[in-house]
């Protein structure tokens, strides 16, 4: 995510909650919030960058992105 209120440099943005999905090609953010979810629908811990926060984590920028989502579906 990276929206208003997500922990990414959007999150104090002067955009109104909903606006980034209304118009996906006016805003950006270098960075974003992610999170990994299991096939139980149960948050993840303990993904690459990220061994002992909490299921959230913020301010992830593309590359880091990228290491999680390969190591989510070698999982």
């Amino acid at each position: 995510m990276f929206g208003i209120r997500n922990y990414c440099q959007n999150r104090d943005s002067h955009l109104e909650v909903g606006d980034t999905v209304k118009v996906w090609s006016d805003h950006n953010s270098p960075d974003a919030e992610i999170a990994v979810i299991g096939p139980d629908g149960e948050f993840v811990t303990g993904f690459p960058g990220c061994p002992d926060c909490e299921p959230v984590r913020g301010w992830v920028d593309a590359e880091e992105m990228l290491q999680v989502m390969n190591w989510a579906a070698e999982q």
